[in-house]
């Protein structure tokens, strides 16, 4: 017996119906056993009103926005604050009249992934507030319906200072491989097994071998015998080590010449660094 699509429709429709007075009777307080009678004018203003406390309560930029007319039909109070518009100066208006992308074809290009997928999830924007001041956001868009009205529900979280951090931390990584590269001393990284991770290209002059020539294998095949005990030690009971040379009695160098390989003094490589990655 083959089932009524209609009938198996309306059965979820009044479940549906059945779970929403449930929680309408919970939060108005009215679970008491007295028959409430469903009125669906009713139940839609108080999603609207939640809706609102919502959107007008969220601490991202929200903004509702007429799909055919693009222009602002409501925004919250963040994101006022954070482009610094009043709400007069907004609503009404479209984003490309308030100049908000400093980049219009990326509104374009946003548009058109709408158009095409009908949302828009985690995308870097670039927007400009009243003031000129260029913030950085994580853009999240989707079509909503609001009294036979479809609307553009737009979503930005504003990342300005993190991506600010992460700049000024790429500015400081560059410069200080920068001043490693360029230095006389020679620093290397090893990790807790005791391999080189990083050499500096100072390698090639103090020891000998080039960079490339040391990665991978263990700093300790650069040490002098008579001082390898004593280094040894300092790696395995403190994690970090630093070569004193008061404890290194000979060298803790090799480097390669033509004739082979001879030690080289402590004092000429005194400024060696090593850092171990993960201790």
């Amino acid at each position: 017996m083959k089932s009524n699509p209609k009938k198996a429709d309306l059965l979820v429709e009044l479940r549906s119906a059945e779970t929403r007075i449930a929680e309408l009777e919970a939060a108005l307080g009215m679970a008491t056993g007295v028959p409430l009678v469903f009125d669906e004018r009713q139940s839609r203003s108080q999603e609207e009103a939640l809706f609102s406390k919502v959107f007008q309560a969220s601490p991202s930029q929200m903004a509702l926005t007429d799909a055919q007319t693009g222009k602002y039909a409501e925004v919250n109070e963040t994101f006022l604050r954070t482009l610094g518009f009043t709400r007069a100066e907004v609503v009404g208006k479209t984003a490309s009249e308030l100049n908000l992308f400093v980049d219009p074809d990326q509104r374009t290009v946003l548009l058109g992934k709408m158009s095409q997928q009908g949302y828009l999830r985690n995308e870097n924007v670039l927007v400009r507030t009243r003031s000129g001041e260029l913030r950085y956001g994580i853009f999240t868009a989707e079509y909503v319906e609001i009294e036979q009205r479809r609307y553009l529900l737009t979503v930005m979280d504003d990342v300005t200072e993190r991506r600010q951090t992460e700049e000024a931390l790429k500015q400081s990584e560059a410069q200080y491989h920068a001043m490693i590269a360029n230095a006389k001393d020679m620093v290397v990284i090893v990790d807790g097994q005791g391999l080189f991770k990083f050499v500096s290209p100072a390698s090639s002059h103090i020891m000998g071998y080039s960079p490339e020539e040391l990665l991978g294998h263990d700093f300790r095949e650069t040490i002098h015998p008579d001082d390898l005990r004593v280094v040894n030690e300092s790696f395995v009971h403190r994690g970090r080590w630093r070569a004193r040379r008061a404890k290194l009695s000979k060298s803790v160098s090799f480097t390669k010449m033509a004739i082979g390989v001879c030690w080289k003094p402590w004092v000429q490589v005194c400024s060696m660094t090593q850092r171990f990655a993960g201790w």
